[in-house]
């Protein structure tokens, strides 16, 4: 019979607690901005928008599938795959540039995703869950 595998250091506790505050915070946004719209939309003729709201609900649930795909990779972060981890460091990264750039709107929920994800992200580089990925990998 096989043994269970060890459990994941604290490290990697702490940091699938932070991704699933990131998956919430996202899904929050989501729906914020399906019930009471984003920031003014301009079109690239200078004039409003024909229909925002369209607009809004549409970013909505590509925000919302956005967060249950990354909810599905956090899960595989969780059980030691590396590929996880890689992706979710990407995400970060395209994360924090869309915050800084304002792309986003950049508003409270945005940042505080954003400084979930980096937490999380350092805390999947720690010597601890290091370990546990390469042990995963085997």
């Amino acid at each position: 019979m096989r043994d269970a595998a060890p459990p994941a250091p604290r490290t990697i506790s702490a940091a699938y607690a932070l991704w699933i505050a990131v998956v919430a915070l996202g899904v929050v946004g989501a729906v914020l901005l399906m019930l009471f719209g984003g920031p003014a939309r301009v079109s690239t003729s200078g004039g409003a928008l024909a229909d925002p709201r369209g607009a809004d609900i549409a970013g909505g649930v590509f925000a919302i599938v956005v967060a249950l795909v990354q909810l599905a990779v956090v899960r595989s972060m969780r059980d030691g795959r590396r590929w996880a981890r890689t992706v979710l460091l990407v995400l970060t990264i395209l994360q924090v540039l869309g915050g800084v750039s304002g792309a986003s709107g950049g508003g409270v929920l945005e940042w505080a995703s954003v400084i979930c994800a980096l937490v999380a992200c350092l805390l999947m580089l720690l010597p601890p869950s290091t370990a546990f990925f390469e042990r995963h990998a085997r």
